[in-house]
């Protein structure tokens, strides 16, 4: 085969997060993270890269609220159906996720992601004008 020894490093991680998520007997809700840490840890090994591993693991074991262009998140968020509390965590992971992402040439736009950013924000300070203010 003409492969190298990252792929297969990788999918042994991933097995052996999934094998732990079954021994804990954890839902498939829990699949993710585990799943995520295990390749995470697949990768760091197999390119001597655990910065890497770290990023990878992040961004797996991150919701889906913090990834990607963001256009289900303006919904979510514009229904109002996050806490003041996950909004602001949310609004500091994405911009921080924005500037890594866009700093180290990842292919795609800014465009969305700052509409995001936006949008996020102002639901910020309509949420905190209500609670400082109510009427």
């Amino acid at each position: 085969m003409l492969l190298g020894r990252e792929v297969p490093t990788v999918q042994i991680g991933a097995n052996i997060g999934k094998m732990v998520k079954d021994i804990l007997g954890q839902s498939d809700i829990e699949d993710n993270p585990l799943v995520s840490a295990g390749s995470a840890a697949g990768l760091a090994c197999a390119f001597n890269a655990p910065f890497a591993g770290i990023i990878i693991a992040v961004l797996g074991i991150t919701s889906p609220e913090m990834i990607g262009g963001g256009y289900d998140v303006i919904s979510k968020v514009l229904a109002n159906s996050f806490t003041l509390y996950f909004l602001i965590r949310l609004f500091i992971a994405r911009m921080l996720l924005s500037i890594f992402s866009y700093s180290i040439g990842v292919p795609g736009g800014i465009f969305a992601p700052m509409l995001v950013l936006g949008v996020i924000f102002g639901m910020i300070y309509e949420s905190s004008i209500q609670h400082f203010f109510q009427t």
